[in-house]
């Protein structure tokens, strides 16, 4: 890949050229005066090109060839550049400045410094000329003061403007403008794997600008990739957001389920950390990849305890560009679900007596629930809500088997149990077991009595 002169750039743009030129003679008055320097993070890199002026790097990390002979070609290592020691060179070498373009995802607003060796800083974080074009951001309310430009991950396009700080008021780059019919939906994009796209524009009051950048060498006009293959590149992937933690349905105390909001941008799936380890193997689904829905479950867990976790947002299953959640907490239940052990027995004339096996966790007493499905429904005690309190000694008991007294009797009176440990140091109740059923305290007992007038 080689720094050629591009002198065929689009015909497409020769009358947008004048289209572009005519809307930016508004341009106010301001006075940037911020040194050149940007923040240790620079997530945005990659080459532009502009016919006037040349290359324009968006990151000192990247590499050319600076030996003679071979000065001008893009580089990994020495041996792109003939093999001349210390050839192959990054631009933090050669300005001794830590230069970039940085783009947080969160606010979508851009920052930070790109380089060319004819026109000098380009800055991403100068007051803009207008301020109209703030409305399309992702959040506006975040684009204010020194924010001059801008992205929306909903419509994948950059709003705004950079300056040329060299030539200050005469200096400012258009980013897009979809008003204008001729380079609508033309501006710089950003595809989900962070490869910029499009055109921005600069001209002057003295009609001589830099004209047309060109953020990727595939665009139709840009002239192709061979031999040029350059196009700007943000390693860019969003922060998972709202991130849950809370008790796995049917496994609250051994289960969590973690959900977060999808989809996340530049993510190609996901990577779930519990404690500071990603789960890998057991039981559940937060060790599969790429849990693309945003929700996952892990089991297995001890009961009644705290487990910390990360949603890590991957650009791919390697996982060597990634964005961490904030952190999220969740607690398992310290009572799991009790099981009932032998049938329960009725004893005339209307008491049933009820037995259940010790659950994991730590239980300190039992609630017993009964369902009268007398006159009902099939389904009727399915439901929770028809249960209600037992009597007899089932309530709030320390065994596991109590003896539950019923208002009635006969075999026509149909009950159903269930039963939840509890835990008063939480206070918690556990998980309902199922249902056992259906009991009749006294089967023998007949329906209707015969009584002496």
């Amino acid at each position: 890949m080689f720094f050629l002169k591009k002198s065929n750039f689009i015909l497409f743009f020769s009358l947008l050229a004048i289209v572009a030129t005519a809307s930016l003679l508004f341009i106010i008055n301001s006075s940037p005066t911020d040194t050149a320097q940007a923040g240790s993070e620079h997530n945005v890199g990659g080459w532009a090109w502009a016919d006037a002026t040349g290359w324009v790097s968006f990151n000192c990390t990247n590499k050319a060839c600076r030996n003679v002979g071979w000065q001008g070609q893009f580089c990994s290592t020495d041996a792109d550049c003939g093999g001349q020691a210390a050839s192959c060179l990054n631009d933090c070498t050669i300005t001794g400045k830590n230069y970039g373009v940085n783009l947080d995802l969160n606010t979508g607003i851009f920052s930070g410094y790109a380089y060319s060796a004819n026109s000098g800083w380009v800055s991403f974080q100068e007051t803009p000329p207008e301020t109209t074009w703030r409305a399309s951001c992702q959040n506006p309310g975040a684009c204010t003061g020194a924010c001059s430009a801008c992205f929306n991950n909903s419509t994948g396009k950059v709003y705004g403007w950079a300056n040329i700080i060299n030539l200050g008021d005469n200096g400012w780059i258009k980013l897009s403008d979809d008003s204008n019919p001729l380079w609508a939906d033309k501006g710089v994009k950003i595809a989900s794997d962070g490869a910029f796209s499009g055109w921005a524009w600069h001209n002057n009051d003295a009609g001589s600008g830099t004209g047309w950048l060109s953020f990727n060498c595939a665009d139709a006009g840009a002239g192709g990739c061979s031999g040029h293959d350059y196009h700007v590149q943000g390693n860019i992937i969003g922060q998972p957001q709202a991130v849950s933690v809370t008790q796995a349905l049917d496994n609250k105390c051994s289960g969590l389920k973690v959900q977060w909001d999808v989809p996340v941008w530049g993510a190609a799936g996901f990577q779930i950390i519990r404690d500071g380890t990603q789960i890998t193997t057991g039981a559940g689904t937060c060790k599969e990849w790429p849990l693309a829905g945003g929700v996952c479950t892990d089991l297995g867990l001890s009961p009644g305890a705290t487990y910390q976790y990360i949603v890590r947002a991957c650009n791919d299953a390697s996982c060597v560009l990634y964005s961490d959640s904030a952190p999220a907490n969740g607690k398992t239940n310290a009572v799991c679900e009790v099981s009932f052990g032998a049938p329960a027995s009725g004893i005339c004339p209307n008491k049933i007596n009820l037995t259940w096996n010790t659950p994991a966790g730590t239980v300190t007493s039992y609630h017993v629930y009964r369902c009268d499905a007398t006159a009902q429904i099939a389904a009727y005690c399915d439901d929770n809500l028809n249960y209600a309190q037992a009597g007899g000694d089932c309530w709030d008991t320390t065994n596991t088997n109590c003896t539950d007294e019923v208002p009635l009797a006969d075999k026509s009176h149909r009950f159903y149990y269930k039963v939840a440990g509890y835990n008063s140091a939480v206070p918690e109740e556990g998980d309902w077991s199922d249902k056992t059923g259906p009991d009749v305290a006294c089967p023998k007992s007949p329906i209707w009595e015969e009584v002496k007038p």
